[in-house]
């Protein structure tokens, strides 16, 4: 079973939102992940544009998605501990939602196994975006994963 059958049956099918809201996993590893979200009238606010909590999920998402790479959600339970984002632009089509762990290399996962055994916990900064159709990006920012050891 490759990382995204195995993420998309344990991060999203289980959960009644993301399947509601049509998330779907594109691809995910321990450096990026993707995640697609469907336009839809049903998720419009009243400028007719999609709602920032459709959004945030589809980000949140693709973001668990690189931390559920790096461990397998049998060895660590991951939270979202903070979000920050900057709205560029209107999202009035489909979305792709990326996500990237930070670092320079990113963390891999043997030093982050090696942490998490030692601390017990971490936080892991992610970088999010969210572009439309058109490749236009409509909101970016960080994320903060908390990890937490099983």
């Amino acid at each position: 079973m490759t990382v995204a059958a195995l993420l998309e049956s344990t991060l999203i099918d289980p959960l009644p939102l993301l399947k509601s809201l049509g998330i779907t996993l594109v691809s995910a590893s321990d450096k990026e992940s993707t995640v697609q979200l469907p336009f839809s009238e049903a998720l419009c606010g009243h400028l007719g544009a999609m709602h920032p909590a459709a959004l945030h999920a589809a980000l949140e998402t693709a973001a668990l998605a690189v931390a559920y790479s790096l461990l397998p959600p049998s060895q660590v339970s991951c939270t979202t501990k903070s979000m920050e984002l900057r709205f560029r632009r209107l999202a009035k089509s489909d979305i792709v939602a990326t996500a990237q762990a930070l670092g320079d290399p990113p963390m891999e996962p043997a030093a982050l196994a090696a942490r998490l055994t030692a601390e017990g916990r971490l936080d892991l900064p992610i970088l999010v975006s969210a572009s439309d159709r058109s490749g236009s990006v409509i909101t970016d920012g960080m994320l903060t994963i908390h990890m937490r050891r099983l």
